[in-house]
């Protein structure tokens, strides 16, 4: 029963409120009936009763006449908190079924008597679990649970509301029933998700504005209830699910909405009334990191045995694991030899008296709910005899505690206040007298949320605690204050988060049946902050939304981005905390979670300009365990418990609000760093791209990038290049904006060309192509041409954009415009030399370097720009290697190598080492290959530049192969033809194929060197691969004649036409090789004149290039013969 004077909610038959004093009962002028305050007519003889509640008439139109004041000023103190946030709520709708045909029945005036009793037991049941009336809409009402201020279980409230709404009205309709003959019956919807709080006025009255589908799912569900039923949609029973029993409906058309819904029915209030109880009946989580904490309540209950009384504050956040830190701890209790008591507040409860006291005294005399006033009497009676015959006295005042009718005249006269001190002193005395019997454990649970009456209750008992055997267990959050520290027998018991090692066996018994990766136990653990029930509801989500597979036992990430989300149950407990913040503590937090996970002090202090009230609620934020001080950091720092508030405080902020925040944020870091901006690109980058300063937002960018750069991080530097082209495209598209367009895609290429062209071609080649031709850009569009002519070429199409690129640099070479002749050749060369036209190579590298001299007479690198002195230096060097002039190529190469390190960027240094080593290789001078073809990958692992890095392995491979290490050079190509495949590359697996059929067939594997030249001359024939297709049939036609898969002759003639190619292609080292091959096989066919000839070629060709590693095996072939 409800107090209309302070809003208390009082046991069902009380005569006077437990909180005020106040009467809760009047009598009836027609008989003198008794009847509760809230009756409209006399239930003895019919008559219209003058009520307090009509007394005090509601003006439905204005929010505050019926709003109670309780809930009133909760929203009004904390008001400028929370206007123009978001919020995630449930919605409750509700409207009288068949309410035209009531109207039309019964007339205006009962219509409108009936609705405003109607309207009251709507009121009172929504505000009992503090819900608020937004609208009402003629035969019902639209409630919100969960704003204006949060609540972490406004789901829960709002069925358990729903449901007391049915109850109520059950009585109703039947009283109308028999006056009026019609059924009087509501149908309620209810739905979840987020709405915008906008205005509050000083009247309550509230704007606010649905995000999606939130309110509208809402009405949709009670539109489509039959009359008495609640239906409600997945996202609410999802929330309730442990505490409420549902009927599921299955998926139906709604309107509106183009995908079926899932529908459920409100049956019935579950079995479970905690977290812990409906994790307890699914089956509990081994305990596992609390072992300090139990040990610490069994040395309180030590000292409670042996005569000292106890109190243990058991503190921690909202999940952390109090309850079952307690359950524990009873089941180590020795059994038999203690009584154990508990009550526990319950969110909504604030307003019923001595509510965990009364529990706890039902508790102690086995009285169940629903037990008639005679029998709850006896049992109180009983005990108190069995117990002490002196606590008979006790009698009275427990049963006004227990909400039993008292008829006695002497306690009916008693003052409010004198009833509270013999509740106080019978409760005491009681619990005082069990204990003298035997040890008393008494706990109260979730004490944050306790009655006024209860707490000053806990207060008077505490007195009575020396010297008595009585451990006295409060269980609560940090939020909650009290000054129970100066007993001297009080003493804290801190639950904090997990140890990592204990959250990963907590991560490892969630996921059940399966190994789980170490990257997602880290994940669930970092971003929960040890917490145990938020890495239980984390991972909970992660499994229903499919982001955690299991896959051969073992249990991935197979999706991050829903690793994001932040789980329902989670988001309404930490915006609940949140709400009960202070004003200036919550917007504290809030900008601190547009700053990031991490937060220095100064840096918070210029955006938030609260000065020294800024320390001391930061101090606050961390005795509240919101936030941790950082240490070890140079500058005062703070950092979020857990990833999840950060993003719930800034997700509850309206976006115009972020922007703002973002703004000043980056504002402050420019004026408070301006010698250290450097540390700061990428985070300034990022507060002004969303705090849309779009000019400063692409300035950092662009630093951003050329920092990445300079650390070898291309990746990183394409991401940023790519966020800032996105930002350019928010912006009207003028000549200029074109032009930076452009200038950011020329500077992306060389970034796409070191990670080995990642991306489509054709895409920046048609947005380059666009952008160009609108502002006449010759320069650019030769640098896109060859790139995207460069990058089909290593995607397996070296012809397409070749034509294009040679008549383009025939033209720029006739009018000497050396920008656009710079750009050509790095797309023009590198098509050469995998198509084997190494000739071509030379003479292009010959005539830029002559037309660079000529322009440049005086200058000893011709007014050459590094990067491309070193392009054409390495490139002409390894050609010249590939043709047969290796000491003019070393020369080459040796200085492209110098000239690259005193530059110093990896991926060049990389490129240059690796044509010399390539020259090394051929030149059959493997020693000297080897170390420069290690720098060389050492330096693109640096760079992460994977074009080219596969080569080098390749080449590796075939170095330890002349060395003769076939396990090695085996080892090496293995690396280098999986590192090419994942590359989607195509264009170089012919070389890696050539080069593994020619150690194998090196090795006598014959079958694995036909199998592997096979592969590389398909490969070869389909990227234009002359020279790789060429060598290949070399080794294919050697391989299959040892075998005898082929007659000599076809042999003979294979690898004649092969050597003929190599010729064609000026290919002189490799020419030489295949006339040493045909050389021994006509030598083992028993023609040994055509033999020594074919040998005694390869030795005079060996001989003229300086190849002595090949000379001496020509010659040891000669004298096989």
């Amino acid at each position: 029963m409800k107090c209309l004077k302070c809003g208390s909610q009082n046991p069902a038959g009380a005569k006077s409120c437990g909180e005020c004093g106040i009467s809760l009962e009047s009598r009836c002028p027609g008989c003198g009936n008794g009847y509760p305050v809230h009756f409209k007519f006399c239930s003895e003889c019919g008559h219209k009763l003058q009520t307090t509640a009509e007394s005090s008439s509601i003006d439905y139109s204005q929010p505050q006449s019926y709003t109670p004041k309780f809930l009133a000023e909760k929203i009004l103190t904390q008001r400028s908190s929370i206007e123009g946030e978001r919020k995630v709520l449930t919605v409750m709708f509700t409207d009288v079924a068949n309410f035209t045909p009531l109207s039309e029945r019964v007339g205006p005036e009962v219509v409108h008597q009936i609705m405003d009793g109607c309207f009251r037991i709507l009121l009172e049941e929504t505000h009992r679990y503090e819900g608020t009336i937004n609208q009402f809409t003629g035969d019902g009402v639209m409630a919100l649970f969960g704003a204006p201020v949060a609540h972490e279980d406004h789901a829960v409230r709002a069925c358990h509301a729903a449901l007391a709404i049915q109850k109520a009205l059950k009585p109703f309709g039947e009283d109308l029933k028999s006056r009026y003959g019609v059924d009087f019956r509501m149908r309620v919807g209810l739905n979840s998700g987020p709405v915008i709080v906008g205005a509050i006025g000083d009247d309550l009255r509230m704007d606010y504005t649905a995000v999606g589908d939130t309110t509208n799912l809402a009405a949709r569900m009670e539109q489509m209830a039959e009359p008495g039923k609640i239906l409600l949609t997945a996202s609410t029973c999802r929330l309730a699910r442990d505490f409420f029993e549902f009927q599921e409906l299955g998926k139906k058309k709604v309107k509106g909405k183009q995908e079926e819904q899932e529908i459920f029915e409100l049956i019935r209030v579950g079995d479970f009334s905690s977290r812990l109880d409906a994790a307890a009946a699914r089956g509990l989580t081994p305990f596992i990191g609390r072992e300090q904490a139990v040990g610490e309540l069994m040395r309180g209950f030590e000292k409670v045995r042996s005569g000292a009384g106890q109190v243990l504050g058991i503190v921690g956040e909202a999940g952390v694991g109090k309850s079952r830190l307690l359950l524990e701890f009873r089941g180590r209790l020795p059994m038999g030899e203690y009584c154990y008591l508990e009550g526990r507040c319950i969110r909504f409860g604030h307003a019923m008296a001595y509510l965990p006291i009364r529990e706890i005294v039902r508790s102690y005399f086995g009285i169940v709910e629903g037990e008639p006033d005679g029998t709850r009497t006896e049992k109180i009676a009983g005990g108190l005899s069995s117990l002490d015959e002196e606590l008979r006295p006790s009698l009275i005042p427990l049963q006004e505690l227990l909400g039993i009718k008292v008829e006695d005249p002497s306690w009916l006269a008693l003052e409010p206040r004198e009833k509270r001190e013999r509740i106080f002193k019978s409760a005491g005395d009681l619990l005082q007298g069990e204990s003298r019997s035997r040890p008393l454990v008494i706990a109260v649970e979730d004490l944050h949320w306790i009655d006024k009456s209860s707490e000053e209750f806990l207060d008077y008992f505490m007195r009575y605690l020396k010297g008595v055997r009585i451990l006295l267990l409060l269980l609560y959050r940090p939020e909650y204050h009290h000054d129970w520290g100066k007993n001297p027998f009080f003493r804290r018991v801190s639950t904090d988060q997990l140890p990592s090692e204990s959250g990963a066996a907590l991560v490892s018994a969630l996921l059940k049946g399966g190994e789980v990766a170490s990257e997602l136990a880290d994940l669930i653990y970092s971003r929960s902050g040890g917490n145990p029930l938020f890495m239980e509801e984390l991972t909970r989500t992660l499994l229903e939304s499919g982001a955690v597979r299991r896959v051969d036992h073992r249990y991935t990430l197979a999706d991050r981005s829903f690793a994001k989300q932040v789980p329902e149950t989670v988001q309404g407990i930490i915006a609940a905390r949140m709400d009960r913040l202070s004003d200036s503590l919550k917007v504290t937090l809030q900008a601190a979670s547009v700053i990031g996970r991490e937060f220095e002090v100064d840096l918070l202090g210029s955006v938030n300009r609260r000065g020294q009230e800024l320390i001391s609620g930061l101090s606050e934020l961390q005795e509240l365990e919101f936030v941790h001080m950082k240490s070890g950091s140079p500058e005062p720092a703070y950092f979020f418990k857990h990833a999840l508030t950060q993003e719930v405080a800034y997700n509850s902020l309206l976006i115009a609000k972020r922007k703002e925040i973002h703004q000043r944020i980056g504002d402050a870091i420019e004026e408070l760093y301006p010698n250290r901006l450097e540390e700061f690109y990428e985070v300034l980058a990022a507060h002004y791209s969303k705090g849309e300063s779009l000019e400063k937002a692409a300035r950092y960018i662009r630093l951003s990038a050329e920092k990445a750069l300079k650390s070898n991080s291309l990746w990183v530097a394409l991401r940023l290049y790519k966020e800032l082209l996105a930002l350019l495209d928010q912006e009207q598209e003028t000549d200029e904006r074109k032009k930076e367009k452009i200038e950011v895609l020329v500077f992306m290429i060389p970034i796409l060309r070191g990670l080995g062209f990642p991306e489509d071609p054709a895409d920046i080649l048609q947005e380059g192509a666009r952008l160009c031709k609108g502002v006449q850009d010759k320069r650019s569009m030769a640098v896109i041409h060859a790139y995207a002519a460069m990058a089909f070429t290593y995607r397996g199409d070296a012809a397409l954009g070749v034509d294009y690129l040679e008549q383009t640099y025939l033209r720029a070479v006739a009018s000497q415009e050396f920008d656009i002749i710079k750009e050509v050749i790095v797309g023009l060369i590198p098509n050469y030399v995998l198509r084997g036209e190494f000739r071509k190579v030379v003479d292009v590298a010959s005539n830029v370097f002559h037309l660079f001299e000529k322009a440049h007479p005086k200058s000893n690198d011709f007014g050459m720009p590094a990067d491309l002195h070193v392009t054409l230096l390495l490139n002409r060097g390894s050609a010249m290697g590939f043709l047969g002039d290796f000491e003019h190529g070393e020369e080459e190469c040796r200085k492209a190598v110098s000239i690259s390190s005193n530059i110093g960027r990896a991926f060049s240094i990389g490129d240059a080492e690796l044509s010399y080593g390539t020259l090394l290789a051929q030149w059959g001078r493997a020693g000297q290959a080897t170390a420069h073809l290690q720098k060389s990958i050492e330096n693109y692992e640096k760079s992460q530049g994977t074009i080219w890095l596969p080569t080098a392995w390749s080449y590796l491979g075939l170095a330890h192969s002349f060395e003769g290490d076939g396990s090695r050079a085996l080892e090496c190509l293995e690396n280098a033809l999986r590192m090419q495949v994942e590359s989607g590359l195509p264009s170089l697996l012919s070389l890696h194929h050539c080069n593994m059929s020619s150690v194998h067939l090196e090795l006598g594997d014959y079958d694995k060197a036909i199998f592997h030249a096979g592969e590389a001359i398909r490969l070869a024939e389909s990227n234009d691969g002359k020279h790789h297709e060429a060598l290949s049939l070399i080794y294919l036609g050697m391989a299959e004649w040892r075998i005898r898969r082929i007659p000599n002759q076809e042999a003979e003639e294979r690898l004649e036409k092969a050597i003929e190619k190599l010729k064609d292609l000026g290919l002189k080292p490799w020419e030489a090789q295949g006339n040493l091959h045909l050389g021994a096989l006509l030598a083992e066919a028993g023609e040994p004149e055509k033999a020594r000839q074919r040998i005694g070629t390869a030795e005079s060709m060996f001989l003229e290039m300086g190849m002595d590693h090949w000379t001496a095996r020509a010659q040891s072939a000669l004298k096989r013969i």
